[in-house]
């Protein structure tokens, strides 16, 4: 009787979405592209798409086509946005981002169409199918690193913060959602290979290669029938330094701590899973006021830093001339 109810759901959920729009025949789509180029980029361009996604049910292509049509990203996203509802392979609705001249506009795009679907509620502690796994993540913990990821723009950044991560199994539904938002699909494919050891629901892990283009997806799904040794070479994800925007408002939560003890804890929280280049970890250090707590900073963010062979430029930094051999012999002993 369960199995009829979902049958019967299913049907008429079709029903009903055939009956807001109607599929869009190549034909009449050659011919609206045609006049959406005579008109590219006013606001008789954006009007016209909006009544072609009022009208038709368009295929992710189609909507990413008539998106380049339009003259800026917040046209572009309020109209791919609208088509979203109504677009025939949504599978597919990651092919739309690179539309965009920003990087921000196709993360809230994504957050607000395929994310919005994907909100992941609380999972219960059941037991794992994976030997690897006896627990998953917990939801805050997740809840932070997805934060953490959010607005960063380097897409080998976001996948080493993913991978540090990877210590604390996670659900097949958790990593599709951090992955997503990893827009080079090599990086992406090189992800979701190398967390397959840390899949707390493995038996699911199949359901990721949705959030992969049909290339990727055949690989992927190949490889989860014979995965690879992890000998065998990937994508080499460098650690990248905090952006300007992301670094500049990291000193300005450093200024805002009172206490010299609070900033030591603050900048070894935050860096916890974030890189600075030597310059950017001299500005830090700029903005404490003790050598001893400058000295046990620089030993910290040694391992943070993205060109260690400047690392020596550091103990400029320093007052005294025994922090400076001290930290000078801790660098050394680490290279």
């Amino acid at each position: 009787m369960k199995k009829l109810f979902i049958l019967m759901f299913i049907l008429l959920s079709r029903v009903e979405f055939n009956s807001q729009c109607q599929f869009m025949p190549e034909r009449d789509f050659e011919a609206a592209k045609y006049r959406l180029s005579g008109n590219r980029g006013n606001i008789n361009t954006f009007q016209a798409a909006m009544d072609l996604t009022r009208t038709y049910c368009l295929s992710s292509n189609q909507a990413r086509e008539i998106a380049n049509y339009l003259a800026n990203d917040r046209d572009k996203f309020d109209f791919l946005k609208s088509s979203y509802p109504n677009i025939t392979d949504k599978e597919n609705y990651t092919n739309v981002m690179d539309v965009f001249r920003l990087f921000s506009s196709a993360i809230r795009l994504y957050h607000e169409t395929m994310g919005a679907s994907r909100i992941i509620q609380p999972f219960p502690q059941t037991i794992s199918t994976n030997p690897n796994c006896p627990r998953a993540m917990e939801q805050h913990s997740y809840n932070q690193l997805r934060s953490q990821i959010t607005n960063l723009g380097d897409d080998r950044q976001k996948a080493s913060i993913i991978l540090n991560a990877a210590n604390q199994c996670m659900h097949t539904q958790q990593i599709e959602n951090l992955v997503s938002s990893i827009s080079d699909e090599n990086i992406r494919l090189d992800v979701l290979k190398r967390l397959h050891p840390f899949v707390f629901d493995i038996e699911n892990y199949g359901q990721s290669s949705s959030i992969l283009s049909s290339t990727y997806r055949t690989q992927f799904l190949a490889f989860l029938v014979n995965p690879k040794s992890p000998s065998e070479p990937s994508i080499q994800l460098q650690s990248a330094a905090l952006s300007e925007i992301d670094f500049t408002s990291f000193l300005n939560s450093i200024r805002k701590q009172s206490f010299e003890k609070d900033k030591d804890n603050y900048i070894k929280t935050y860096m916890k899973n974030a890189y600075l280049n030597v310059a950017q970890v001299k500005q830090v250090l700029k903005l404490l006021n003790f050598d001893a707590t400058k000295l046990d900073i620089a030993k910290f963010l040694y391992n943070r830093c993205t060109d260690k062979q400047n690392y020596f430029q550091v103990s400029n930094e320093l007052q005294f001339s025994s922090s400076k051999t001290e930290l000078n012999d801790y660098v050394k002993s680490h290279q």
